[in-house]
This record gives structure tokens, sequence and C-alpha cells, in this order.
């Protein structure tokens, strides 16, 4: 960020992570809460099946040969649910956890 980005932004001092908010920061957030619940000796009142990829900024283009793969294709037949952690936070501090996503959408748009 260049000084005078600093002197004009409305937040102080700033650290900013790529994929902090994206994917990956909502996710390991998510993960800590689940080893959370095992330090604690708890366990979840369901089961859970993990399918993570790293790709999601240019639209996952492998995430088929991921989920296609016999052993994740059984587990994900046994579910009944998705969740794709994502986090945002506003600049008044109120944090919105998005519960569903429509996915990425790849075109070709000619006009004249």
């Amino acid at each position: 960020m260049g000084r005078r980005a600093r002197e004009k932004s409305e937040l102080g001092k700033v650290l900013v992570g790529r994929g902090a908010t994206n994917q990956k920061g909502p996710e390991a957030a998510f993960l800590a809460a689940l080893h959370a619940f095992r330090a604690a000796g708890r366990k979840l009142p369901l089961n859970l099946v993990f399918v993570a990829e790293g790709e999601e900024e240019i639209g996952s283009p492998h995430f088929l040969q991921i989920v296609h793969r016999p052993e994740v294709l059984a587990a994900l037949h046994k579910c009944s649910g998705v969740f794709m952690p994502m986090g945002v936070q506003s600049l008044d501090g109120n944090v919105a956890i998005a519960l569903g996503a429509k996915g990425a959408v790849e075109l070709e748009l000619v006009s004249s």
C-alpha cells in the first residue's frame, strides 16, 4: 500500500493476507474449531466429509477429478449438505458467515 493510500485509510494500520477472507482463511478457522472440539473431548453430532482444493481463484478446474475419485464419490453420496466456509468483516466490525455459494461461471460474451 502506498503512502497516499495509508494516509487516506479509515482502518489505521492493517495487515492484509491473500486468501485470508476468501477460502483459505475461513477453512483454517473451521479446521481450528474442529481441533478445539477434539481437544475438549467432544464429539460432533454429525459426520463430516472434507473435500478441499486451492484453485478457487481460477474456477477450480481440477475439482471434478477430485470428487469423481471412487472413495470421495462414495463419501459424498452419504452427504445431505455442502458447506463452503467464507467469512466477511465490514469496516464497522460486523462479521458475516456465508452458508452457501453459487460458484463460478465461465463464459464468453460477444457483443456488437
